[in-house]
């Protein structure tokens, strides 16, 4: 960033100009063909026009919005800081503004890193074996999110818990699974992985696998 506090003339670009903030004759305006350029202009009541008492200029633009936010809000106090300029220079608006970029990008680095970090939890899908009131419960559910995209629900643990038997070691495949419920429903889903699971049982009693009983694939570790 980069300031100046030189008085310029600005009545023949001042038509150029966006107004964002005025008090009195004080303004804060960003001219049209330098749009990384905030000016803090004073009017002269005798000619009409105005000048520029401090022009700082901004490398990126989310810098240059949130001083500028800061000004329209208040929390940059716009008649304070013009007069100060005009007694002592620009020192306290120079300094108010490095700490409120320095506020502004504090803030969207943690926005930032907490978008990054929803999106890593997304990726993250969990199965989860519930016991409530209602049932026996299988869920898949992302860690970003507080609630299942699929579920199935069973009168009898020992039902849920063959098919878990099976959904446990399919963990790669838990994205892929949660699109096909997205796209066909939960049901679609369920009767997927359940003629799956069939199949699965099938080939290991064939092999000789099988635990037997009611959860034949008690003892099967996914290969």
């Amino acid at each position: 960033m980069q300031d100046h506090a030189s008085f310029i003339p600005a009545t023949d670009t001042q038509a150029a100009s966006v107004l964002y903030k005025a008090i009195g004759r004080f303004s804060i305006e960003v001219d049209v063909a330098y749009p990384h350029m905030i000016c803090l202009m004073v009017a002269d009541a005798n000619s009409g026009g105005a000048s520029s008492i401090w022009a700082r200029h901004f490398g990126d633009l989310a810098d240059r919005d949130a001083v500028l936010e800061r000004f329209q809000a208040g929390a940059l106090d716009l008649l304070f800081l013009a007069h100060v300029t005009m007694i002592f220079g620009p020192a306290a608006i120079t300094g108010a503004t490095d700490r409120a970029v320095k506020a502004a990008r504090k803030n969207r680095d943690a926005r930032a890193e907490t978008e990054e970090k929803r999106q890593r939890d997304h990726k993250v899908i969990n199965l989860y074996a519930l016991d409530t009131k209602r049932g026996h419960k299988l869920e898949l559910q992302r860690k970003s999110d507080g609630h299942a995209e699929w579920s199935v629900r069973y009168d009898r643990a020992s039902e849920r818990d063959r098919l878990c038997d099976w959904l446990r070691w399919q963990k790669e495949r838990f994205g892929v699974f949660l699109d096909h419920a997205a796209e066909h429903g939960a049901e679609a889903l369920t009767r997927l992985l359940i003629d799956e699971m069939f199949e699965t049982e099938s080939r290991i009693k064939k092999e000789g696998r099988g635990a037997g009983g009611m959860r034949p694939l008690r003892m099967w570790r996914g290969d």
